[in-house]
């Protein structure tokens, strides 16, 4: 009996394995990406179980499933496919690009490398992050979004410049700007860019960044990539038209508490009229720091006619103003609410070999002083081609024409000096020249301030640049044999600016000679 169940075991133990060798299947096939390149270290794992093989250095594989179980393929920033293999032994896979795993690869000088790789790669923002704040500026945008690295404002300006420090000072001299790469070419600056038109920006720091470029990146790398024309195997696409547009509005912020009139004559009279010494004798005070007027001189100009309400008080212009409240806010002369916008209007497809991408935008940012604009236009294009299988070229540029007036610093200054009694215009209109030494302030010891007018610069001066800049990437790559790629490339960049100013004979440069009829 024994013997019996014995044999009926082992047969059944035969059945049971010559059914599972029988189950089993070999595939074999190969992987390449959009290109036709072979890809080497893929990931070929039978779903559901931990059976896998990876490609070779031709991209060729060779796995046994169990039965008709699918295959799962993957490779780092790349799409994962599944692929069924029933009724299937022989199988080929071309992998996509994928955007989203990219954000684990940075791009450095002369190739990729693995983000975790790269120990001074500080962070890398994408371009939804980016345009989320709706800034006009790459640089605007970018602040308080990178740990590690402060950008600070230099000017209030429209399309004013910032200040960027990765990780501190870096030299012992004044300039920390770190070294900026846009699309693999050495840039002064990125302000000049469409923040909608980037695709991502990558900043190093230390050793990574010095290995790669060397001394200029002692204060660091910020690498930025702009949008390109996406890879299709060959495959035609309709062309993607997309849109991104912003509109804003900036005015001051933390605007000090200016005196207004009352306060200002409350001011004047402690300060100028009731000196003491230290033993509270006023007359010691002023016959010792030789004021050049008696006390009584004082009470005479202005004691009298603030405080004790005499006859000249009464007719006097400062009254008027501080009983009517007809004082001049300079602030609001110079100051506005400032508008800002960005529109960007892209189009993207590939037509056989050839894949494309253009763009166009468009920047307008007024500043919280008058006068004080920025227009920039921005055009980008991109083409890559396969002219044959070993042979392959593309180009990409992008354009900027920025337009920016302003006004001279030193009438903005004037605004927030001159006190409120002064007037900014006279009877018929038109600025007064020095609105502190006016015949409105009666008599000499009425008379405020020699500064002049701020409004004569607003209304008769004008400072416009114009800059003119091109950066361009021009490549030829070249396959001869399998394994070995040839590659050349031509990166123009190219910068123009044009400056102009005028100042007429009203404003205080030119000695605010009142030639008006």
């Amino acid at each position: 009996m024994k013997q019996q169940l014995k044999r009926v075991s082992m047969a059944l133990l035969m059945t049971m394995v010559c059914f599972l060798a029988f189950a089993q299947k070999t595939i074999t096939g190969t992987v390449k990406d959009s290109q036709g390149e072979a890809i080497i270290g893929a990931s070929i794992l039978e779903k559901g179980t931990r059976n896998g093989v990876v490609t070779d250095f031709d991209g060729n594989f060779t796995i046994k499933v169990s039965g008709d179980n699918p295959l799962v393929i993957s490779y780092i920033g790349m799409k994962t496919q599944t692929v069924k293999v029933a009724g299937k032994t022989t199988i080929n896979v071309v992998l996509e690009d994928d955007a989203q795993t990219l954000n684990d690869i940075v791009v450095v000088g002369y190739g990729t490398m693995k983000k975790s790789d790269l120990t001074g790669a500080i962070s890398s923002v994408d371009t939804e992050k980016l345009t989320a704040k709706g800034a006009t500026t790459v640089m605007e945008n970018l602040q308080g979004s990178v740990p590690g690295v402060s950008i600070t404002q230099s000017s209030s300006r429209a399309g004013g410049g910032f200040e960027i420090e990765i990780r501190g000072k870096s030299t012992m001299g004044s300039n920390n700007n770190p070294l900026y790469v846009v699309d693999g070419v050495i840039s002064d600056d990125i302000n000049w860019l469409n923040p909608q038109d980037i695709e991502r920006i990558d900043i190093l720091k230390d050793a990574s960044s010095t290995a790669i470029y060397g001394s200029r990146a002692t204060n660091g790398v910020v690498i930025v990539t702009t949008k390109s024309a996406k890879t299709q195997g060959g495959k035609e696409t309709k062309p993607v038209i997309s849109y991104d547009g912003y509109y804003g509005v900036t005015s001051a912020a933390r605007m000090p508490d200016f005196m207004d009139g009352a306060q200002f004559m409350q001011y004047r009279h402690f300060r100028y009229l009731t000196p003491m010494d230290e033993t509270g004798n006023i007359a010691n005070y002023a016959a010792q720091n030789n004021w050049g007027m008696t006390l009584g001189n004082y009470k005479t100009a202005y004691l009298t006619q603030y405080v004790n309400g005499a006859e000249d008080y009464t007719q006097s212009y400062l009254k008027n103003v501080l009983a009517n409240g007809t004082e001049t806010n300079w602030r609001d002369l110079v100051l506005r609410t400032a508008a800002q916008q960005n529109h960007y209007l892209s189009v993207s497809g590939n037509k056989g070999e050839t894949n494309y991408h253009f763009g166009f935008g468009y920047q307008s940012e007024e500043g919280i002083y008058l006068n004080d604009e920025m227009e920039r236009f921005n055009l980008k294009g991109t083409i890559d081609t396969n002219i044959t299988k070993w042979l392959s070229a593309g180009i990409s540029f992008n354009g900027a024409l920025t337009d920016q007036s302003t006004v001279d610093d030193s009438a903005i200054a004037q605004a927030f000096r001159l006190q409120n009694f002064c007037r900014a215009y006279g009877e018929d209109g038109k600025p007064i020249t020095n609105p502190g030494m006016s015949e409105y302030l009666g008599t000499s010891g009425d008379q405020f301030t020699s500064t002049a007018n701020p409004m004569l610069d607003f209304e008769n001066s004008e400072y416009n640049c114009k800059t003119y800049q091109v950066l361009a990437n021009l490549y030829l790559m070249l396959k001869p044999v399998k394994g070995l790629t040839l590659k050349t490339t031509f990166s123009p960049n190219y910068i123009h600016s044009r400056t102009g100013q005028y100042e007429g004979s009203l404003t205080p440069a030119r000695n605010m000679q009142d030639n008006r009829a």
